[in-house]
Formats: structure tokens, sequence, C-alpha cells
């Protein structure tokens, strides 16, 4: 839940989706007011942080929770297996990924990790990855820097982080557009709306059910790190949309 009062300085453009075609994630308190159009881009005096943030920087933020990398989420499982060492058993059917991902840069770590984890019936599927996720938002953000930084600019409490994220990614969408850059064969979408006082809707779109599954526990992991929020995250799949 979040008690802390609201701060106001979200950045969008108009959602290029139809939100009847998403699936929802929903947590969160306080009631939604209109956005601005700026978003704040703070500057710190530390070795790379001199550098100023711009929308690479925040696309790179977007990309660790809609498409993060093979060598991150390697680390995020191995910081979860090392951190429960009781269920070390549990977790040998994994010892088949490979170690070196860098001799496979186009492999797809993450589907592999979550259909193993499927065939598993001593594992909770959703868990894990949830899991998974929070060491992966735990690990990045460990040292601070520019990744801290991008993911604070976006806003000064979660409810507008999640507000802002909509509009943001909505801009690199289009960036991309106009740049004729081709686009991710599974691209994913963020719609935020606001439900009541005491409830975000965040309707997110991707073709990769880990990614979704991935996406509960890096939310309230950045809830908690960067906001010390406790977030109550509840997931749907939406009826008109199959995917997750």
């Amino acid at each position: 839940m979040i008690d802390n009062p609201p701060s106001f300085c979200p950045f969008r453009r108009p959602s290029l989706l139809p939100p009847s075609t998403t699936s929802g994630i929903s947590g969160g308190k306080r009631s939604l007011t209109s956005r601005q159009s700026s978003i704040q881009i703070m500057n710190d005096e530390d070795d790379d942080e001199k550098s100023t943030l711009n929308l690479q920087h925040l696309n790179e933020a977007i990309l660790v929770l809609t498409s993060p990398s093979n060598e991150a989420i390697q680390q995020a499982l191995s910081s979860l297996i090392l951190r429960e060492k009781n269920n070390t058993a549990t977790y040998r059917c994994l010892d088949k990924l490979p170690k070196n991902l860098s001799l496979c840069p186009h492999y797809a770590y993450l589907e592999d990790v979550y259909e193993i984890i499927s065939l598993q019936k001593d594992i909770e599927v959703d868990t894990f990855f949830e899991r998974i996720g929070n060491e992966l938002i735990s690990n990045l953000l460990s040292t601070g820097g520019r990744l801290e930084r991008a993911f604070r600019c976006l806003g000064g409490d979660l409810r507008e982080f999640l507000t802002t994220l909509d509009g943001v990614h909505d801009v690199l969408k289009y960036q991309e557009n106009v740049t004729d850059e081709p686009a991710e064969p599974s691209e994913a979408a963020f719609i935020c709306t606001d439900c009541d006082d005491e409830i975000i809707q965040l309707d997110f779109m991707t073709d990769r059910p880990a990614i979704a599954a991935l996406l509960v526990g890096s939310l309230k992991a950045i809830a908690r790190i960067l906001y010390n929020t406790h977030a109550e995250i509840s997931v749907t799949q939406s009826n008109q949309d199959q995917r997750h």
C-alpha cells in the first residue's frame, strides 16, 4: 500500500493502443490526476552520473522490465538459488541451462527457464518468477548509478512511476517508428489507468508469458527499493486478449 502524499510530474503522450486489448496488473493507492507534459531529468556529480539522462537511458531502464538481458536474468537466477540454499536440490533441474551465454547472444534464456520450471510439480511458477524479478531489480539497483536515476526520474512515488511509465513507453515507441527502426517481434506495451482511490491498474501486453510473470516481482522490488512502499499486486489476463 502507498502512504506517501502524491506528487505529479508525469510525462505522457496518448497511448496508441486500445485499452480493450490488455491484461491487468493492479496495486497501489491514491487517486490519479491529469498528467503533465514534462519529465524531470536529474543530474548527479558522481563518475558516470555526470552525464545527462536522455530517452536512450530511459529506454534501457524500461527494457529491464519488458526485455531484460540474458546476463541479467542469469545473475538474478544465480542470486536466488544462492539465497535459497535449502532448496538447492529443487533447482537442480536448471543445471541443464548453458553457463556461458556470450556464446549464444540470441538464445531465449528466460523462455527456457520458464519452460523448465513449468514442468516441475514442486515449484509454483508465478511465485518463482516473482522472486527472479525481485532479484533482477535488486541486483541492478544495488550500486545505484544511471539505471537508478532513470527509474527515479519517472516519478516521485509508485503511482507517478506507473503512470509515467505508460507515457514514456509510448514516446519511445513513437521515436522508433519515426526513425524507421524495426520493432521487436514480441513488443510489450503498457497502459496505466485509475480504478479507484486505492488501486492503480497497469495493463501490460506481451507475447512472452515469462516476462509477464517476471514483472510482478520487478515492480514490487522497484516499489520497495525506490519508494519504500509495499505494493500488493494481483494479476489477471484479459478475456479480450490472448497475450499475457
